[in-house]
């Protein structure tokens, strides 16, 4: 919650994406030096301090007369690259910004520009430059992943490890006492409760299930529904990093689980847990104040309902049964006791969520129709109050009330034209009275809104490309598109975000009155190169000064509240402030009770998720100028008219699987189905140099993962070649002397080195870099329904995690595989039925996320039994495998559409794809794998859902970075 009384006790650039200990450890040994300068930076130039990806529309705001000419010159060497307007662009003087900032502005369109690189503008009218920024396709991934790690900091009853914290750490459990809650004076005793987890709320250590906390969750797993290829990173640096599952879903749960541990046997949900006034001691794990819980109420029950509701699908998608169906009917639980309380939004957005989640719910489906009177027509819908969350929900929905859904639609239209008409000359505005405690959680909220419009085709009078690029320039506003120049995230210069905050309202990294979190956290870290600090030069009416130091700053990628035009503390400034965007201070001093800070700087998980998910939207590279053709920058997620191109070729496709313990007879399956876990392997990567240190290497061999079969990337044969399937296991370092050796002596444990790998096929050239070994492909039989022989001696791939950071556009393809999960849709017709492509699954193919390279195999041991030794063998293939992620398509791309056999292109799918059908024993469609020459037992196996489809690649180079 925002705190409202007094707490007892709160380097230059570097532009590769470097891990959080490599960050910190270069920031605190000064290496974040400030690069050399040929001109001074001026904070006349408002721009997105971490950059642009290289296809994007790029116009920086100055607010003094820059002249005739800018350049854009190297941060390398400061030698100029780009002339504005020399060799494209534009300077174009827009006049008075009036109420928003009251700025003179000029506009410098310097889009020409699409080279990877850092650079900064320069004027030689002015004798100054701008700050750095970078061009670069993931110029958005750092401060995304930053502000998404810091809900693992405000966990509650977890300890910080220095490990995953760094110097921000603490390490003993915060909170002991709320294994055992008592209910607040007044309210209804339900006995004792455990209510440990879930997140603190804001600056103090109070939580809520209320429409803050509801927000973070919603916008987070939106974000994940929406760009899941983009979130599906499980090296975070949280405590469930390397389990498998995305991090972004690890740390939802913890929230989730909370929320699941506040609701009564009822179906009601406890609102809040708190203590007596706003006490809050730094750090966390020193704060003894006394939590109680405090009665249901309306919103908490309607809240918790549609957080459940949602995250069962999602959860559910992700092939996480169990807890979809525990959220599922906490969900329904919640619901059935909301149905019987009154009116509110919020149950008007629980209502769709859980119609959404469960069909059969029809008396929610009435409660979202009825909701309005006029079926919805007409409706102002404010982007962050929860009947408007309930129609993003609804109009996604099957079975929805047509008429309903085609009001929503024109209501979705009309506010699109409304947030255009209240745009300023900082191109991110809004209006007026969106200025309050907390308006960057709004602000991205518009951004949002207009993402999601542009998915319903619901646009007014304005394309979808406008409204993503729109939105773009609203996440731009947090990187210092802004009139204070401000990087709305705290302490992100070592990654490339320079103007951030340094001072925020918290309990722990905002305590100005505890002497360690003061030394420590409040204020810019002496290391940390900023020409402009403090931003408010001298001293307030209170004789507050801003200049505030620190040892480390507060953690990097909080977002603070943002400006508030109705401020009612008494600092000036912010007070008096006339301009909107003016009405914001980077400050924490509470010397004197009346500046209320918390009012300005204080963050909310509710502001934090939106910020998250509208990141989270722009990791792609640039928006479409729909000209027909693909260009850099474009690709099928953000420009779908100008980048699909139909392949051809062989491939695999992977499922994701679980094992059975009873085969489809519902009889037991001996030794449980046991996973071959355990199993050390010694593996030497045919495409890697055998002297590289951790090649060749032992792995553990773990549990199983996927099951990768073969693919016809075409749409006139049944998989043909390749021919053999894969059981995928999971993968770690072995270490020496799991079991005895065999033939020889096991190589020590080796780490994976991280590489830069340089892979091409037959559809373009991908720079791509390693992070860990992941998973292990090794050849099966694979059969339904009865048991499979093993398979003769074939290649065995060992599998890397990857990012790209260049390549080729994304691409569709039409896929069938031995599992042909196109062939009938809902109806029971084929999709494309009577094309050529009849039956086949229409594909898109976005990030690339594993290399599997072949690897000759020399040993395997068992643990507890007696080890075998196995023959070495010569992969049978010298081609590695490039595995994307992806999914099922919605229509025809434009390009390349003539190879799909006369399909219309740009035409939606009709009939609809299928999804996939799961593959499950206890339906009489069982599927058996036999593992083959490394592990004897055949295996049982369900298939959960499409994962990602591999292409056959040549690794070109692979080096140390």
């Amino acid at each position: 919650m925002l705190g409202r009384s007094r707490h007892r006790g709160h380097a230059a650039r570097s532009r590769a994406s470097l891990p959080a200990s490599m960050i910190l450890g270069a920031a605190l040994a000064g290496a974040f030096a400030p690069a050399a300068h040929a001109a001074s930076v001026s904070t006349a130039f408002k721009l997105d301090n971490f950059g642009y990806r290289p296809g994007d529309t790029k116009v920086a705001i100055v607010t003094v007369n820059p002249g005739s000419t800018v350049q854009v010159r190297s941060a390398d060497d400061d030698s100029v690259v780009f002339t504005v307007p020399a060799d494209g662009g534009s300077i174009t003087a827009k006049g008075i910004d009036t109420n928003a900032s009251g700025d003179s502005v000029w506009w410098i369109d310097f889009s020409g520009l699409n080279a990877v690189g850092s650079y900064h503008l320069a004027s030689a009218t002015l004798a100054a430059q701008s700050y750095d920024f970078d061009i670069r396709g993931d110029v958005y991934a750092s401060p995304m992943r930053a502000a998404l790690k810091t809900f693992y900091r405000q966990r509650c009853n977890t300890p910080k490890t220095a490990a995953l914290a760094g110097v921000w750490s603490d390490e003993t459990a915060c909170h002991a006492g709320d294994s055992a809650v008592s209910a607040a004076a007044g309210q209804t005793d339900y006995g004792t409760r455990d209510l440990r987890g879930g997140w603190h709320d804001a600056g103090d250590y109070n939580k809520y299930v209320w429409a803050a906390a509801s927000t973070a969750v919603m916008t987070l797993l939106r974000a994940y529904e929406d760009n899941p290829a983009v979130l599906r990173d499980d090296d975070t640096g949280i405590p469930e990093s390397g389990n498998g599952i995305p991090d972004l879903l690890d740390e939802v749960k913890v929230e989730l689980d909370w929320f699941l541990s506040m609701q009564l046997p009822s179906g009601a949900v406890l609102s809040q847990m708190h203590v007596d006034g706003y006490g809050a001691d730094s750090p966390p794990s020193a704060d003894a104040n006394v939590r109680y819980y405090r009665n249901p109420n309306l919103e908490s029950g309607a809240v918790a309902a549609g957080t459940f509701a949602l995250a069962s699908r999602i959860y559910g998608a992700e092939g996480q049964a169990v807890y979809a169906d525990t959220l599922k009917s906490a969900a329904l639980a919640a619901w059935s006791w909301v149905q019987a309380q009154g009116n509110s939004e919020y149950k008007a957005w629980a209502a769709a969520e859980v119609f959404r989640m469960d069909p059969t719910q029809t008396a929610a489906r009435d409660y979202v129709d009825g909701y309005h009177a006029s079926q919805w027509s007409g409706v102002f819908l404010n982007v962050m109050s929860y009947d408007t969350q309930a129609a993003i929900t609804y109009v996604a929905t099957p079975g929805a009330t047509p008429a309903v859904v085609a009001n929503m639609l024109q209501d979705v239209s009309d506010q699109v034209d409304y947030i255009f008409s209240s745009d300023d000359l900082y191109r991110n505005g809004m209006p007026g009275w969106s200025y309050y405690w907390g308006s960057n959680a709004i602000r991205a909220g518009y951004g949002l809104f207009l993402l999601h419009a542009a998915s319903f085709g619901a646009t007014g009078s304005h394309s979808a490309g406008e409204c993503a690029d729109h939105a773009l320039d609203i996440l731009r506003f947090f990187h210092g598109q802004n009139t204070l120049n401000m990087v709305y995230l705290t302490n992100m210069a070592a990654l490339g975000g320079e103007h951030s905050s340094f001072q925020f309202y918290h309990a722990w990294y905002g305590d100005a009155y505890n002497a360690s979190a003061a030394t420590s956290y409040v204020g810019k870290p002496v290391s940390t190169w900023e020409p402009d600090y403090p931003y408010f030069k001298g001293t307030d009416n209170h004789g507050i000064n801003d200049n505030k130091a620190s040892l480390y700053g507060p953690p990097p990628g909080f977002v603070p509240g943002g400006p508030n035009k109705d401020y009612s503390g008494d600092a000036v400034p912010p007070k008096g402030a006339t301009a909107w965007n003016r009405a914001y201070r980077d400050w924490a001093d509470q010397t004197v009770w009346t500046a209320r800070t918390w009012e300005i700087t204080e963050n909310s998980i509710g502001s934090q998720g939106p910020y998250v998910a509208l990141a989270a939207s722009f990791l792609g590279a640039s928006s479409c100028n729909s000209n027909g053709t693909c260009e850099a920058g474009e690709n099928p997620s953000n420009c779908a008219a100008d980048c699909h191109a139909a392949v051809l070729g062989s491939g695999y496709t992977s499922y994701r699987i679980r094992a059975p313990r009873t085969d489809e007879t519902g009889a037991a399956i001996a030794g449980g189905n046991a996973l071959p876990a355990g199993w050390a392997i010694r593996l030497d990567d045919a495409d890697l140099d055998a002297s590289a240190g951790d090649d060749p290497a032992n792995v553990l061999v773990g549990k199983v993962t996927g099951l990768v079969t073969p693919a016809e990337l075409d749409v006139t044969a049944t998989p043909a070649t390749p021919d053999v399937h894969y059981v995928r296991y999971a993968v770690t370092s072995a270490l020496q002397g799991t079991a005895p050796a065999i033939g020889g002596v096991f190589a020590p444990e080796v780490p994976h080195t991280p590489r830069n790998w340089t892979v091409q096929n037959t559809y373009g050239t991908w720079s791509l870099s390693s992070s860990r070994r992941s998973s292990l492909l090794l050849p099966s039989g694979m059969i339904l329904d009865a048991a499979a022989s093993a398979p003769t001696d074939a290649t065995h791939y060992l599998c890397y995690s990857v990012k790209a950071s260049s390549g080729p556009l994304r691409t569709q393809v039409l896929l069938r595989d031995a599992l042909d999960d196109c062939a009938l849709n809902a109806a029971g017709t084929p999709s494309f039925a009577g094309s050529a492509a009849e039956g086949r699954c229409l594909v898109d193919l976005s990030t690339p996320v594993e290399l599997c390279n072949p690897a000759t195999k020399s040993a395997v041991e068992a643990p507890r039994t007696t080890s075998a030794t196995i023959t070495g063998s010569t992969p049978s293939s010298s081609e590695s495998l490039l595995c994307f992620k992806a999914k099922l398509a919605r229509k025809v791309g434009s390009g390349g559409a003539g190879l799909l056999s006369g399909l219309a292109a740009g035409s939606s799918l009709s009939p609809a794809q299928a999804k996939h059908l799961p593959r499950v024993t206890a339906s009489g469609s069982g599927l058996s794998v036999a593992p083959g020459n490394l592990f004897p037992a055949p295996l049982w196996l369900d298939t959960v859902k499409p994962d990602v489809a591999c292409l056959p690649a040549k690794v070109l180079s692979a080096t140390l970075p």
